[in-house]
């Protein structure tokens, strides 16, 4: 069983219904990350319109617009949907790693120079309430990526060195996370949005392009990242319809649009739901896929000893408890979220 896929661990350790699970989770969250790329293009797309239609309200993402800027990145993103080598993603992966270090290097300067002339805002929120539960969601949403790790371990010339570079990896993300989370809260208090670059848009000078530039950045940043975290969704449905056993890639090249065009399609319906939907999942795809599917497969090929066996069935019960606890409050969040209606566009 080493070396194999996480499905296949699945089919290996407990039979087809936790292979069944796993690949679902793994559809759900790749898909789940690719929807919010595309609400997050959606939405940055309506500053840049914004601001180009010198709007002092924001008025892009009512009536037909919030489609047409979900459908604006299809003629980029579908092509690259289309490749079928992990290998052949390197290329746009490392030009999205470099657009990112520019956008995120000017917030962090951006954000010491805020703090150091005006000092911290005031009123920062603390995590409290079904507002915790929430950022449990989130957390998952940000650092369970298996569906990626995993097909990036065997595309490796040496894979055995995958352990120490994922550990490496992984310190480095929750550095930059919790530093970039915390400079962003106490620079901007209880005004900071979920994606700081609309935060950023909001408190510059209308007529500076800067936060414009740097959303467009990220944006090509994403396009560039999308067709690396659908990959392993496509890859497991492909298996699932068997088309991938067809000499002709027509069929899969078929399924690959189609899944594209739901995805956008879904996007731009729930658009205004964009925290409880990265919640959710975090609680109904990421949380089994970092909690209670890897001990579940552990438990029955790995473990020996009585303290490996209770670790494992600690993680289990963890896993079940935060997934259950999060996923009621998303549900909660998503039914009783009020969608405020957007003014028209004033010029300033």
């Amino acid at each position: 069983w080493k070396g194999a896929r996480y499905g296949e661990l699945a089919m290996i350790a407990h039979g087809p219904w936790l292979h069944f699970l796993v690949d679902l989770s793994l559809v759900g969250s790749q898909c789940g990350y690719c929807c919010a790329f595309f609400i997050f293009i959606t939405q940055t797309l309506g500053q840049a319109v914004n601001w180009l239609r010198s709007c002092a309200a924001p008025d892009a993402m009512a009536g037909s617009w919030p489609v047409l800027l979900c459908a604006l990145p299809l003629p980029v993103v579908i092509p690259l949907s289309l490749v079928r080598s992990m290998r052949k993603l390197v290329l746009p992966a490392a030009a999205a790693d470099v657009l990112l270090l520019i956008a995120i290097s000017y917030v962090f300067a951006f954000d010491s120079s805020r703090l150091h002339s005006q000092g911290p805002a005031a009123g920062v929120p603390l995590l409290i309430g079904p507002a915790a539960y929430t950022f449990l969601g989130f957390a998952a949403y940000a650092f369970e990526g298996v569906g990626i790790v995993l097909p990036i371990a065997a595309s490796m010339t040496t894979p055995e060195d995958f352990p120490r570079v994922c550990a490496h990896v992984m310190l480095g993300v929750l550095a930059l996370l919790v530093s970039f989370g915390t400079m962003g809260l106490l620079t901007f208090g209880p005004q900071v949005q979920t994606t700081i670059f609309l935060t950023l848009s909001a408190d510059t000078p209308p007529d500076s392009p800067v936060a414009t530039a740097l959303e467009l950045t990220y944006v090509v940043a994403i396009l560039c990242t999308f067709p690396l975290v659908l990959f392993p969704a496509t890859q497991v449905l492909e298996r699932v319809m068997q088309l991938h056993q067809l000499p002709d890639p027509l069929w899969g090249n078929v399924l690959r649009v189609v899944l594209v065009l739901c995805l956008c399609a879904f996007s731009a319906s729930c658009r205004e739901h964009f925290d409880p939907l990265i919640a959710a999942i975090g609680a109904f795809a990421c949380i089994p896929l970092a909690f209670i599917y890897p001990p579940l497969i552990h438990l029955k090929l790995v473990a020996e000893s009585p303290a490996q066996c209770l670790r494992d069935g600690v993680y289990i019960v963890l896993g079940l408890c935060l997934g259950a606890l999060v996923g009621s409050q998303v549900v909660q969040q998503w039914v009783h979220h009020v969608v405020n209606p957007l003014p028209p566009c004033i010029p300033p």
